[in-house]
């Protein structure tokens, strides 16, 4: 039991990940090649409009992360560019990687304490972003929900969402408190000891009662924290214009409402199954389930996922690139440290 359960946990990323590149060629088969690819023909290379558009949302993720890190950073050293950068390698890894999005967040906490921010300030601002986002995902997919109600005929499937939204409220409630109150990293940090004992000496430093001190530092700037979701929830409103311009692009013209219920079905399906690498084939079942309710076609809903993916790569390949060109940077600068002191 103990030598197979750390294996599947290893491959389970990637047998999700190909169980779901095969349900995406399964999708775009059933619906024909030429049909959908014939739709992405008619869009042409005005389709590439929404790599740059995406900076968008992005800065605006940047930004309200920057308002969680401002009052923790007196010198102002994360400056807007670094944290969007940060922000950009982050979302790269979680939908490019064979890897859950929870993995961005780790590079991104790897970044921004190798970057610009100590350890403690990074750590807790990522959290405390983590949980931002989850707060507005709930909202973000109430707002889509009621659109859905509003816009579709079919009603039944969104009054059991929006039910599904408001008895899953007091979950991020009830992370906040436990954050607040909990002392959750230091207590981490003493069972660590425990467990591992003289192994703890080969881990890094560990610094958990600090990393609860910043993040109870938060409860004390609530108007800051609001700031910062309601920047946040202006970025996911924004990312509906990718579908809607998308969709413009493909001979299917939609209304704002409408782009902003299939963008916030898609967003709530991604995070729901967040351990599904890229969320494949998770994306292109919600296009089809959800733009049926709006009157898509199926290859019309195939075509806009495979629109989306196609920024995701053109946009995630150069910013994995450049991280792994820093972390090379990193690794090459204590070598170059050391063969200096020895020609000394």
């Amino acid at each position: 039991m103990k030598v197979w359960l750390p294996k599947l946990s290893r491959s389970l990323p990637w047998l999700l990940a190909v169980l779901g590149s095969t349900l995406v060629l399964c999708l775009v088969a059933r619906q024909g090649w030429s049909n959908v690819f014939g739709l992405l023909g008619v869009a042409g290379w005005a389709l590439l409009w929404i790599v740059p558009l995406h900076f968008l949302p992005l800065s605006l993720d940047a930004a309200s992360w920057r308002l969680l890190v401002a009052p923790r950073d007196p010198q102002a050293r994360a400056g807007l560019g670094c944290l969007l950068w940060v922000t950009t390698v982050r979302q790269a890894v979680a939908q490019l990687l064979p890897l859950s999005s929870v993995g961005g967040e780790v590079v991104g906490i790897r970044l921004a304490w190798r970057q610009v921010l100590g350890g403690a300030v990074a750590t807790s601002s990522v959290v405390m972003q983590l949980l931002v986002s989850l707060v507005n995902q709930y909202l973000f997919a109430a707002l889509g929900i009621l659109l859905m109600l509003w816009l579709s005929t079919d009603a039944h499937l969104g009054r059991l969402l929006l039910l599904g939204i408001v008895l899953g409220l007091p979950f991020p409630l009830g992370i906040w408190f436990v954050l607040h109150r909990g002392r959750v990293f230091e207590r981490g940090q003493i069972i660590l000891h425990r467990v591992l004992g003289a192994q703890m000496r080969a881990l890094p430093t560990l610094a958990g009662a600090r990393v609860d001190e910043e993040l109870q530092g938060y409860g004390r700037r609530p108007l800051r924290v609001v700031a910062a979701t309601v920047v946040e929830f202006a970025g996911l409103l924004t990312g509906a214009i990718e579908d809607w311009l998308v969709l413009r692009l493909l001979g299917h013209a939609v209304s704002p409402a409408v782009a902003l219920a299939l963008e916030a079905a898609v967003q709530a399906t991604r995070h729901l199954f967040f351990m599904v690498p890229a969320s494949l084939g998770v994306q292109e079942g919600c296009l089809l389930v959800f733009g049926s309710m709006f009157g898509l076609s199926a290859d019309m809903s195939i075509a806009l996922s495979l629109a989306k993916r196609l920024r995701e790569i053109l946009l995630g390949v150069p910013a994995l690139l450049s991280w792994q060109w820093v972390e090379l940077r990193s690794i090459q600068r204590p070598k170059a440290g050391e063969a200096l002191e020895r020609t000394s």
